[in-house]
């Protein structure tokens, strides 16, 4: 559901084909060491939560008749993976802070793209 409209069929896999792409990138930008860099010119906090915010709306929209708290779930836990990949890709120490935005994000992403549903029962 897009602003009150319900999703077709072939919108819904638009959507999931859009949600997996998004997948793909934020996998590559974790295990690929100058994925950082393309972002560096963003507040830090704010390429984080948006990023993940976008991803769990894409993935929200795709998939309508999963429950919110499951979508908020698996979204904060590929936050929390997304980071562990970073720790080989970026060779880094694994960013406990920067996994809690990705997380803040992807529940963010969910309840925004909820929000026609739930305000027009």
């Amino acid at each position: 559901m897009i602003g009150g409209a319900k999703l077709t069929v072939s919108g819904e896999r638009a959507l999931l084909l859009v949600a997996v792409a998004m997948t793909a990138a934020l996998v590559a930008a974790a295990a690929y060491s100058p994925g950082g860099i393309v972002l560096s010119y963003w507040p830090h906090a704010a390429v984080h939560v948006g990023a993940f915010g976008a991803f769990a709306i894409a993935w929200t929209l795709a998939l309508p008749k999963l429950p919110a708290p499951l979508l908020m779930l698996a979204g904060a836990a590929i936050g929390f993976a997304h980071e562990a990949i970073e720790i080989l890709g970026h060779a880094h120490p694994f960013e406990i802070d920067d996994a809690w935005l990705d997380a803040a994000g992807a529940i963010a992403g969910v309840i925004l793209a909820r929000l026609p549903r739930w305000s027009s029962h």
